[in-house]
């Protein structure tokens, strides 16, 4: 009890004196992703260069992102067409994920191995 409440008075001190721990780094990159678009990053932890999509890609080597990604992210805006599946290959073939809207992923999915993406009704 007594070290939870000098934890509470430690946080409310640092508060008070105006220091502010900084917003955490996923946090701040998936704030770079434009709205309405899907983005990956070809780095862990949404850093390193980023690519967004405000449509279909049936071919991300034609963009230079051809089995680069390391996280993506899904910022879509409400629409008949707001999730997107992203598939291994080139022209929507071997589907791997289906990124509902607000879905991110960094980790349990194929690093570097996706190809092309479409937006769909739903997953």
């Amino acid at each position: 009890m007594r070290r939870a409440l000098l934890g509470t008075v430690a946080a409310a001190a640092l508060a008070a004196a105006g220091v502010l721990l900084p917003a955490s780094t996923a946090s701040a990159a998936l704030g770079d992703c434009p709205q309405g678009q899907f983005c990956v990053w070809d780095d862990d932890d949404y850093s390193g260069a980023r690519m967004g999509w405000g449509g279909n890609d049936p071919n991300w080597h034609d963009d230079g992102w051809g089995d680069r990604a390391d996280s993506l992210y899904n910022n879509g805006t409400p629409a008949t067409y707001d999730d997107v599946r992203v598939y291994m290959d080139v022209n929507y073939v071997n589907e791997d994920l289906c990124v509902v809207r607000g879905d991110y992923y960094d980790w349990g999915m194929n690093d570097n191995d996706y190809s092309s993406h479409q937006w769909t009704a739903s997953c």
